[in-house]
């Protein structure tokens, strides 16, 4: 007798809770204080760019 394979469900394989991984490593500290530091600094940017705008848009306004 020929026996038949289970065929592969791709669909509900990455939601199959009996394969998860026993062992789940999260971030490191190092890269959770890098992507802070790197989020804080791209804020930061972000709000003196538009410092630059906005004095530059009152400049230009009270010149005319």
């Amino acid at each position: 007798m020929s026996r038949k394979k289970q065929e592969y469900d791709w669909i509900n394989d990455p939601f199959d809770d009996k394969k998860q991984d026993p062992i789940s490593k999260g971030m490191s500290t190092g890269s959770k204080v890098a992507v802070t530091i790197g989020l804080i600094v791209a804020v930061i940017i972000i709000l003196v760019l538009i410092g630059f705008s906005f004095f530059g848009i009152m400049n230009v306004m009270t010149s005319i």
